[in-house]
């Protein structure tokens, strides 16, 4: 339900999340408000953004409206390549060739981890592997 000035609390944070990319960045979305946030940046102040979404949509414009996942009609529709997460998470983001990630919640746990890549094994201790901009 918006509020009286008109958006969300959750509208505010895609913005102001979106407000962190720059113009010419390889950066890679994640569902729901990340992508949000990453497509009103390519439509009002990064159009040279190029953009992944980590399910491996990659240079897309959403059509008809904000995409409900990472691999919706709306974004497929014009996307200039299709790969994987594997080479999104794998070859992008764990590699750092990639600039600028925004994620949901839902994949951060409790003490601020990401936890979208893990390496270790069930014995010995995890460490996230992935770069991030504070």
């Amino acid at each position: 339900m918006p509020e009286p000035d008109g958006y969300t609390r959750q509208e505010m944070m895609a913005i102001a999340a979106g407000r962190e990319i720059r113009d010419g960045e390889i950066a890679i979305f994640g569902v729901g408000l990340a992508m949000l946030a990453g497509y009103f940046a390519k439509a009002f102040h990064a159009p040279n953004v190029r953009a992944m979404t980590e399910g491996g949509v990659y240079g897309a414009t959403p059509v008809g409206g904000l995409p409900w996942g990472i691999e919706c009609n709306r974004i497929s529709t014009n996307a200039t390549s299709f790969t994987s997460a594997l080479d999104a998470l794998g070859c992008l983001v764990a590699s750092g060739r990639c600039d600028v990630g925004i994620i949901g919640a839902a994949q951060v746990d409790k003490f601020g981890n990401v936890n979208t890549q893990e390496s270790g094994t069930a014995t010995s201790e995890l460490s996230t592997d992935l770069p991030a901009r504070v």
